[in-house]
Parts: structure tokens; sequence; C-alpha cells
């Protein structure tokens, strides 16, 4: 990418998958298209530290664990794209950002301080977000969406027919595009919203 210091670049083919999971702070970019992926550094880390495999119908993204812990400050910024996704995971300070998305039915599921951005348009949205986690899926407009939310964790999604939210131990669920039915349930410091 010019202007951006990229000290390496790795790129590969992979086919078949339909989910994303990222972890151990990796930044994921996903877009719509024919299957490719193109992994990146930013920090002139070593590509060989980088892990990236199809498991099943999923592409998994993360990188080496050093003996003690992660040991380095390793950048790394996978570009993906594929025809459709029906799923996303993040975990341990990772992030997935994806862009005018065409998805039917997809779950999300966040975890330890992750971040996922979606936008676009959905039939229906399953989320799960946890420990500190972030979902930012307020443009992404679907028309129904259930959240659970708990321990720090933060979620806005959009729906317009139905919206179901759970949240505890201090989350927060944001609803909007001011969905026709709202079911929720709030416990220890928790908070569901619809606008």
């Amino acid at each position: 990418v010019t202007g951006t210091p990229y000290a390496e670049s790795l790129r590969s083919t992979y086919t078949g998958f339909e989910q994303v999971d990222s972890s151990a702070g990796v930044e994921v970019i996903v877009a719509q298209g024919n299957f490719d992926v193109t992994a990146t550094s930013p920090s002139n880390s070593k590509m060989e530290n980088l892990i990236v495999e199809v498991r099943g119908n999923t592409l998994h993204v993360s990188r080496k664990q050093k003996t003690m812990g992660w040991g380095d400050n390793a950048r790394y910024r996978v570009n993906v794209s594929a025809p459709t996704y029906t799923g996303f995971e993040a975990s341990s300070g990772s992030s997935i950002t994806g862009a005018n998305l065409q998805l039917a039915d997809v779950d999300v599921d966040i975890s330890s301080g992750a971040t996922i951005s979606l936008s676009g348009a959905c039939k229906t949205l399953h989320g799960n977000a946890s420990s500190g986690a972030h979902f930012s899926g307020h443009d992404l407009k679907c028309e129904t969406a259930t959240i659970d939310a708990s321990s720090g964790a933060s979620a806005r999604a959009f729906a317009t027919l139905s919206a179901s939210g759970d949240a505890s131990s201090g989350a927060s669920v944001n609803f909007f595009g001011n969905p026709a039915t709202l079911d929720r349930d709030e416990s220890s410091g928790g908070s569901v919203s619809a606008r």
C-alpha cells in the first residue's frame, strides 16, 4: 500500500471458508469478493510468526506465542475476501472490520478486549460480547438482532423488526433502527436500550 511503511507482505490464496476467527491482537479487514488473503506487517514483524490457516469452514488468523507471553510489539494486518460470511469471532485484543457487507444470517462473538465493526445489511444477527469487548454494528442494517453482553462489554446493533438484548455485569447493549419489538434482560448493572 503506497505511503504505508509495510516492511513485508505475504500473499496467499485460501478457499472454502465463510467464517473468520481473529486472535492475539491481529487486525483483520474483511470484504466480499473472490477468495483472497493478503497479510502485511506495518511494524517490521517477521511474517513467519503470523498464523493464517483454514480449518473446516473457518479462516483462523493469529500469531505465534513466545515462551514468556507475546513478548514483542508485532503488528499484523490481514485483508480477507470471500463471497459470503456467516460468522466472525475476535478475541485477545484483535479486531475485525468489514464495510458494505451483504449478509443473510450472521453470528458475531467478541471477547477479551477485542473489537468487531461491521456495516452493510443482514437478515438475522446473533451477537455475544464479553470481557470488555466492543461490537459496533449500528451500520449493519439487520431485520432482527439478538445480542448478549457481559463483563463490561458494549454492543451496538441495528434491527428494524425485532431486537433482543441481554446485558449483565456492567455491559451495555444499544439497538438502533427503532425495532418494532424489543425484549430486554438487564442484571448486575447491565443496560439495554433501543432507539
